[in-house]
């Protein structure tokens, strides 16, 4: 979020005489905000997630950004994520070696896909060749099944039954709210 004159919230903190970061309350420096962070500090944080793997921990620079153990763990995820997991799940053909299972896709004499489980329906599971998804198996691992789920979405759209749940999912949500309905999320 921007300050009123649409400056960072860091440099607004700066012109108030606030520290960043710095607690109302007890005047303890708390650890800075995620989005200040990437604002501040973007080129930095993005050569560490780019680069080869460092051997003997974070390296200084990271060290010196006085991030929360949370912030670094969503850090190395990134990292983790471009290195490691986005080339594995972007070398993969949609349709071939994974997809989304779809009706047309599901043999009527075969009883393992008549009733796929509820995760089949929605998350990405390997193939055996073209248009042909595994009867059972599924990825191991679950940063895997994230990454290959996104880009078969992405390549084949969303389905009508995506909707349709979405609607329900929604349509519950709203209903256990209270108050008037223009007031509800």
């Amino acid at each position: 979020s921007r300050g009123p004159d649409g400056s960072s919230p860091r440099a607004a903190a700066a012109k108030s005489g606030r520290t960043a970061g710095a607690s109302e309350v007890g005047g303890d420096p708390a650890p800075p905000r995620w989005d200040d962070v990437w604002e501040t500090m973007m080129p930095s944080i993005l050569e560490y997630i780019g680069a080869a793997p460092a051997r003997g921990g974070a390296p200084a620079a990271v060290q010196s950004w006085n991030l929360s153990r949370e912030s670094v763990q969503m850090l190395n995820l990134c990292r983790q994520w471009i290195l490691t997991l986005l080339c594995h799940c972007l070398s993969k053909r949609n349709r071939i070696d994974y997809g989304l299972v779809v009706p047309a896709s599901m043999h009527v004499g075969d009883v393992a896909q008549a009733a796929p489980t509820a995760t089949r329906q929605v998350m990405a599971v390997p193939f055996l060749g073209k248009d042909k998804p595994s009867p059972a198996a599924e990825f191991a691992s679950p940063d895997v099944t994230i990454g290959l789920t996104f880009l078969a979405y992405q390549y084949d759209g969303l389905r009508s039954f995506n909707y349709y749940i979405l609607a329900s999912v929604l349509k519950e949500k709203f209903n256990k709210e209270s108050g008037p309905p223009s007031s509800r999320e």
